[in-house]
């Protein structure tokens, strides 16, 4: 069998056992798992991905009051019907609550007991004169006999937020009456809307039922739709970024070898090298993370540039290409043993971008090596007949790239603060749809989960208890400034040790039966049988303690549901804070209290990726050693070592120091890119600098690597023009990188070529 066909036939049998691993490929997307096990915090991951994280806000705005509580009620049972979602709110109407359900019978163990004394039934019996003369009759006669003092409407109206929504007709409207306020929850069964569609489904469902004549608009905002608008950005950017880097490399390429067969095949060691390595990442770890799947694609960059080495040498004997392998391999070698120092870190995300980065690059190398040549056979590049000059004299070369290194360093070294760690600044999000969210968060009272308070416990009850502990602390921090509001399920639900309390607390039959004389004495209430309210205090003396099950179906589950978490027997007590100015006292608050933890989600965030961006820095320092090794021993010399790797690190140092000077800091993702332009200038540093005596091989060389930084540059450039920041940085660093690279070895080496 001819070695074509075994290499070719390997090669299929490899990409197709590489597509078979990535049929079930799970791709994370949680910060906790960049980390690993070791680092990753459970009950973090658990906080960010429990229901909260699937809430609609919605907002309906324009026209006339009543139209807007129209459109509201209408928009809310379109809702109800459509089973994408679920728990769809758009408000409460106290007047209507069951008076036979969970919430009825437990009203008097939900709050203190303190309401049924003399001076208080008496003060309650009071209101509900004052109710009845103004000629508000809100309370049908049969809830007062059973209630006289609403103790489940004030509990309720306890659990608005102070700075919530006004009700009007059992609606929420914002308290400047400009929007009418609905809530929903992504079912599971809505979970593919995430992928963009959810606007446009909730555009259709509002215009669908919106009065026609009324001059409305929707504001839909909550995580669920600022990801949908962001995976629809992302997808859009990709798809027009993709479009025009495949135009300009389809005529760069042209231009280039003028071959349809070449400017096919120089597609095949990058796209191959992506498969492979997604796949060895996903059978060694058992899923793949999409910061490490998009920065290894990067880190991948350099494989563009190995089919086109080849390219430039193609003449009819193959004596020029022959030459190409030796400075080829040791560019590979040099680069892997850099990337591989990534692999050996403790961090998940780093091992798993190491792994990905050294799999892909030996496929597409092995590729270019193996089947490349025979691929290509029969055709052949002519070699440029001109090209641009050699570089300046030695000295003056020597001198402009020390001045250049001394000014950027400098720079680097004088910031004062070269790191951004801040997960802001990578928001893909819109920015209006940020301050839409925001907008609605107020109006609804609804906290945005950055500061939280966590319990985690065995049971329910232990979890409730230690928030109800959480709470009184909390209480005194507001009392102290330190932070506006907060939340907390043992408000919508108390422990049944709480609840047990109170009961013990309810007065006796006869003792109410005088507070309840003496209080309606004189009124017009003193003749009205209020048995019913007597009989039900007495049972509540009897019930067992309140579960979470038995809240299910009532107007408190979605609430709960979004600060009570089980899984796997564990429970997570969520306590969200609001308007936190001392996020220190509150950290020392709980210091000494272990089941309850203070967690700053954004700081948390920005920590997981200062320690990326530190083991990432720390590898660069072993990687950076091992490729100085290597080049010592394919070079054999010192001399030889020091002017390949000047051009790099001089471009590495101005790289950075034109983003540090075009951003406020320097992230991970700009060290990331960095390493892409390290292994990329390594390749231009040594493919400038192998001897040739040959003109016509300096021609070809020189052809490969202007293809090169063209295609590289065309490619992350159009990266770099993208509205996306992570993006931007990626591109913006890679361009500018692979430019000064290539400038900066043509400098160093560029006189002795021509």
């Amino acid at each position: 069998m001819p070695a074509l066909t075994v290499r070719l036939a390997l090669f299929v049998l490899l990409l197709a056992l590489s597509g078979l691993a990535l049929r079930d490929l799970h791709i994370s997307t949680e910060l906790n798992a960049l980390l690993g096990a070791e680092y990753a915090d459970p009950a973090l991951r658990r906080a960010s991905e429990g229901p909260g994280s699937r809430v609609l806000l919605l907002g309906i705005g324009g026209g006339e009051r009543d139209q807007r509580l129209q459109a509201s009620r209408a928009l809310a049972e379109a809702l109800h019907a459509d089973p994408r979602f679920t728990e769809v709110r758009n408000g409460l109407d106290l007047a209507t609550l069951p008076m036979d359900g969970p919430l009825q019978r437990y009203r008097y163990l939900l709050r203190p007991p303190g309401e049924l004394s003399a001076e208080a039934l008496n003060e309650a019996l009071g209101q509900r004169l004052l109710e009845l003369s103004a000629g508000l009759e809100l309370y049908p006669p049969e809830r007062l006999r059973e209630d006289p003092s609403l103790a489940l409407v004030g509990f309720l109206e306890d659990l608005r937020p102070a700075q919530g929504p006004h009700t009007v007709r059992g609606q929420w409207l914002s308290r400047d009456g400009k929007l009418a306020l609905l809530t929903a929850r992504l079912a599971p069964a809505g979970e593919p809307l995430l992928a963009g569609e959810l606007d446009t489904v909730l555009r259709e469902h509002f215009h669908a039922s919106r009065p026609r004549t009324a001059a409305l608009h929707l504001i839909s905002a909550g995580a669920p739709v600022i990801g949908a608008r962001s995976a629809s950005l992302i997808r859009a950017e990709v798809q027009s970024l993709s479009l025009w880097a495949t135009a300009g490399l389809i005529l760069l390429l042209a231009l280039a070898y003028r071959s349809p067969r070449l400017m096919l095949l120089s597609t095949l060691p990058l796209a191959s090298g992506i498969l492979v390595a997604a796949a060895t990442v996903s059978l060694l770890f058992g899923q793949i993370h999409g910061i490490t799947l998009a920065f290894g694609i990067t880190l991948l960059g350099v494989a563009l540039d190995y089919p086109l080495h080849l390219f430039s040498h193609l003449d009819a004997g193959r004596r020029h290409t022959a030459g190409i392998w030796p400075t080829l391999g040791l560019s590979l070698l040099t680069t892997v043993l850099g990337y591989s120092a990534l692999a050996l870190t403790d961090f998940a995300g780093l091992a798993q971008l190491g792994v990905f980065a050294v799999a892909g690059l030996l496929t597409a190398a092995a590729l270019t090596r193996f089947l490349l040549p025979a691929l290509s056979a029969g055709l052949t590049v002519a070699p440029p007949r001109r090209l641009p000059g050699g570089g300046p004299a030695p000295a003056l070369a020597g001198a402009l790239l020390g001045t250049v290194a001394l000014l950027a360093g400098l720079w680097l070294w004088l910031h004062p603060t070269p790191w951004n760690d801040d997960l802001g600044a990578l928001n893909p999000a819109p920015p209006e749809s940020v301050r839409e969210d925001q907008r609605l968060r107020e109006a609804l009272g609804v906290p945005e989960l950055s500061h939280l308070l966590i319990a985690e416990a065995d049971s329910a009850e232990a979890a409730l208890q230690a928030a109800e502990r959480g709470a009184d602390t909390l209480e005194a921090l507001r009392d102290e400034g330190a932070l506006g509001d907060y939340e907390s399920p043992s408000r919508y639900l108390p422990s049944a040790r709480t609840q047990r309390r109170r009961q013990q607390a309810l007065p006796g039959m006869d003792t109410l039966r005088q507070s309840l004389a003496t209080a309606s004495a004189g009124t017009p209430f003193e003749a009205m049988d209020f048995t019913p309210f007597l009989e039900q205090v007495a049972a509540s003396r009897q019930l067992p303690p309140l579960q979470v099950a038995q809240l299910q179906g009532t107007p408190l589950a979605a609430r709960l549901d979004n600060l009570l978490l089980e899984e796997h027997g564990r429970w997570l007590a969520l306590l969200p804070l609001q308007g936190v100015t001392a996020p220190a006292a509150i950290h020392r608050a709980f210091a000494a209290t272990p089941e309850l933890r203070y967690l700053n989600l954004r700081a948390q965030g920005s920590t997981v990726l200062a320690q990326l961006r530190e083991a990432t820095w720390g590898r660069l320092g072993l990687g950076g050693a091992t490729i100085l090794l290597c080049l010592l021993i394919g070079l054999r010399g010192v001399r030889a070592v020091a002017e390949t790797a000047a051009p790099v690190a001089v471009a590495l140092l101005a790289t950075a120091a034109l983003m540090l000077a075009s951003a406020p800091g320097l992230t991970l993702f700009h060290l990331v890119s960095l390493l892409v332009v390290a292994g990329i200038g390594l390749d231009y540093a040594l493919f400038f600098r192998r001897p040739e005596a040959d003109p016509e091989q300096q021609r070809r060389t020189l052809h490969g690597l202007l293809t090169c930084v063209a295609s590289s540059t065309l490619a992350f450039g159009l990266l770099g023009t993208t509205e996306i920041p992570v993006l931007q940085f990626i591109g913006r660093t890679v361009a500018v990188g692979v430019v000064l690279s290539f400038l900066f070895a043509w400098l160093l080496h560029g006189r002795r070529r021509l």
